[in-house]
């Protein structure tokens, strides 16, 4: 028979233990150790065959962690190199105090996560003496809402640690709201808080947002969207959340500032145009009625620390059978030299309406002048739009009746220019019977001012007439060219308005606007 094998013996030492550890080689052959010193298990492996020495159970009672070094290689002599080295296991743990809600989950080492439910935790996981460890918060409680804290939550574990305390208190919620003030029906302002809970508000009075905020935190409201035509500013819009807040106020004011409220005779009242400035700021304006006469006035409103003052400068029909004027529907306009002109649709010399200017004097009065009244034989009747300058110091416009055409009872409306000459005389000139072409197709009736390009051609509109070829047409856009010499302005139609229903407009009342695209003229104007 062969000789039998040489085998040698495994072994080592224990060190740092104090409870009972169970090892293993190569998976087997269980060796209980319950005292440090040296350990050599029952059975032993033959010469050249490997060795692997594991911890197959840990002490307990007390919990201790054994590290075994130098477990491992292969069998030539006995093995008495095997290091088993024990340190004790700490628990780490607390108390709860003030719990209320579910969903508290706490963490130690930024792991080992433990879902809390009563008044006491012990981590599952124990640490080796000498580590450190650091309770947290992962989950607060919710249903209800609290706030959890944490104090004595980091040391070194040398022992069990019973001493983490955890203190939950209960979120109190508070409302945030107040008051909205001076904001006009049919209008909306949006509010946010906190830069979200959007509140769209439509009425004055108390509002409250939809979201509470927690006891102690900020909370911001301000306009995400302002009302139509007005503003409106937050005051007490910020703070700590300490109680129900409703002491927020949103102040809402128009946008439009009222400068001046025409009162009773001898003011003018019913001002129906537009107003103008001078180079000073101020503005000036007429009145269709009012006035010591009851035909209106002109008008000069002055500012002055955010007040705006008004003076009559004119009442119209001041003299004998309305001679100077009266019912004034158009804007004035100003020369270089600060002096005013504009047109009354009634009185005069003829009771058809007149051209006038009014100068300022050093003492600080001004000084009315007729500078032409309409309705003399075939001229133009009852203007309703004001003159506009040229460069040279004509003035051209509109009347809406009268003329050489009878298409329209009381005449169809002309354009004119105005000339200067000595003497302070103005002279007329006719340049266009509205109603000339066959069927109106001219248009008449023209109730605007004028405007003028850059070569001196006029624009306008006619309230009625137009293209026969456009159905039902009611008003027109035109263009009146100058004569290249003398001779007759040259009348050109660039649009009929249509009353069918459509989706144009009709019946232009107002004057036009120019401006330039290139260097093309553009209009703009609108219908009634």
């Amino acid at each position: 028979m062969p000789p039998p094998p040489t085998t040698y013996t495994v072994g080592g030492t224990v060190s740092g233990l104090s409870g009972t550890l169970v090892l293993q080689n190569n998976g087997a052959n269980n060796l209980s150790v319950s005292q440090n010193g040296s350990f050599t298990f029952t059975a032993p492996v033959n010469n050249g065959s490997p060795y692997s020495v594991t911890v197959l159970s840990q002490p307990s009672n007390p919990a201790q962690n054994c590290v075994v070094t130098n477990g491992g290689g292969t069998s030539s002599v006995n093995i008495t190199s095997v290091q088993v080295a024990c340190t004790n296991l700490y628990t780490i743990g607390g108390t709860v105090s003030g719990l209320a809600g579910s969903g508290l989950v706490l963490l130690d080492n930024g792991s080992d996560s433990l879902p809390v439910t009563s008044n006491s935790f012990t981590f599952p996981t124990p640490l080796a003496s000498g580590a450190s460890y650091s309770v947290t918060i992962s989950s607060q409680p919710s249903n209800p809402a609290q706030n959890c804290n944490v104090t004595n939550g980091t040391g070194t574990a040398n022992a069990n640690v019973t001493s983490v305390q955890v203190t939950c208190t209960t979120i109190v919620f508070y409302t945030i709201g107040g008051t909205v003030s001076g904001l006009a029906s049919n209008t909306q302002v949006n509010l946010l808080d906190n830069g979200g809970d959007l509140l769209p508000i439509t009425a004055n009075g108390p509002f409250t947002f939809a979201t509470s905020i927690a006891s102690g935190n900020s909370y911001s409201v301000s306009v995400s969207s302002q009302p139509f035509n007005a503003k409106c500013v937050v005051t007490n819009g910020s703070g700590s959340a300490t109680g129900n807040v409703t002491n927020v106020q949103v102040t809402c004011a128009s946008k439009l500032k009222v400068l001046y409220s025409f009162g009773a005779a001898p003011d003018g009242n019913d001002p129906e145009t537009n107003l103008v400035f001078d180079s000073s700021g101020n503005l000036y304006g007429v009145t269709l009625g009012g006035g010591a006469s009851g035909a209106g006035v002109v008008y000069k409103l002055t500012p002055a620390n955010g007040q705006w003052t008004e003076k009559v400068l004119y009442d119209f029909c001041k003299q004998a059978n309305c001679a100077d004027g009266g019912a004034s529907h158009a804007a004035l306009v100003l020369d270089a030299a600060g002096n005013l002109y504009g047109t009354s649709s009634q009185g005069g010399a003829y009771s058809f309406g007149v051209v006038f200017k009014l100068a300022p004097q050093p003492n600080g009065t001004w000084k009315y002048s007729v500078l032409y009244s309409f309705g003399n034989g075939t001229d133009g009747k009852n203007p309703f739009g004001g003159v506009i300058f040229d460069s040279a110091g004509n003035l051209y416009g509109t009347t809406s009746g009268g003329g050489t055409t009878t298409f329209c009872a009381g005449g169809c409306g002309i354009a004119y220019e105005l000339s200067p000459g000595s003497g302070g005389q103005w002279t007329e000139t006719v340049l266009y019977n509205f109603c000339s072409q066959s069927a109106c197709a001219d248009g008449n009736s023209p109730l605007g001012s004028l405007v003028l390009d850059t070569a001196g051609n006029l624009y306008g509109a006619t309230q009625n007439g137009g293209s026969p070829t456009t159905p039902s047409s009611e008003g027109t856009v035109f263009q009146l060219t100058p004569p290249a010499a003398s001779g007759q302005w040259t009348m050109t139609t660039l649009h009929s308005f249509p009353n069918n229903g459509g989706t144009d407009g009709y019946s232009p009342t107002g004057g036009l606007a120019l401006t330039y695209i290139g260097a093309s003229v553009v209009l703009y104007g609108t219908t009634t």
